[in-house]
């Protein structure tokens, strides 16, 4: 018997060294598990980026609710609107490979103005609910949307993009991505007063009618 344990054979007791190996294995597939369950958690939680001086950046997926957060008082906002009532331009940023759902986005200017809004749309706004996708509220200053990004809805109650104006400030559209709405509009901007709307790019806009602007007063179109 001496001689058989000297050959190498060995006689594990229990707790001996296999059973503290599958404790370490799992262990490790514990620490694993809790950092997918992080991961998940802060992918859940996440929202776009909102200061006072305007800026709006949704640089993670986002999932909006029907509410509002004004002057950029709830830095990590999933609100659907994003309201500026103290002198401030709004620059809004959707980053590629973001998408913004639920209640979508929108932009709003409620100061005296005029004030601008900047928009750069990379990534994709959408949303199933009755709501405009994504939709800009100038005060008299120049709005201006640009990108190559995706803007829908395929509710049967809101519009793709929205933008509207008042004053002469104007309202300016660059589409290189795609607009669309399952009931309305692809593109509806509204102008009241003198200022010019514009629209370019090589996008697609598509819906009941592709393409709504319209002017209240001597706006070019």
């Amino acid at each position: 018997m001496a001689s058989g344990l000297k050959m190498g054979m060995s006689v594990l007791a229990p707790g001996g060294a296999r059973t503290r190996r599958l404790a370490s294995l799992l262990g490790g597939t514990a620490l694993v598990s809790v950092a997918a369950l992080s991961m998940a958690v802060t992918d859940a939680r996440a929202a776009c980026t909102v200061t006072p001086a305007g800026t709006v950046d949704c640089l993670a997926n986002t999932t909006t609710t029907n509410t509002t957060n004004t002057d950029g008082a709830t830095n990590s906002s999933s609100d659907r609107v994003q309201e500026f009532n103290n002198g401030a331009n709004i620059t809004g940023t959707i980053a590629g490979g973001v998408t913004v759902d639920g209640f979508g986005l929108q932009l709003q200017l409620t100061s005296a103005g005029p004030n601008t809004i900047g928009v750069t749309n990379s990534g994709t706004v959408t949303t199933n609910e009755n709501v405009n996708a994504f939709e800009l509220n100038g005060n008299g200053g120049l709005v201006t949307y640009t990108g190559s990004g995706t803007v829908s809805t395929t509710a049967g109650g809101g519009n793709a993009m929205v933008a509207t104006n008042v004053g002469a400030g104007g309202v300016t559209v660059t589409n290189n991505g795609s607009f669309s709405s399952a009931g309305n509009y692809g593109l509806f901007i509204q102008q009241n007063g003198t200022g010019t709307i514009n629209v370019n790019g090589s996008g697609g806009i598509s819906g009941n009618g592709g393409i709504n602007a319209s002017s209240a007063d001597a706006a070019n179109i």
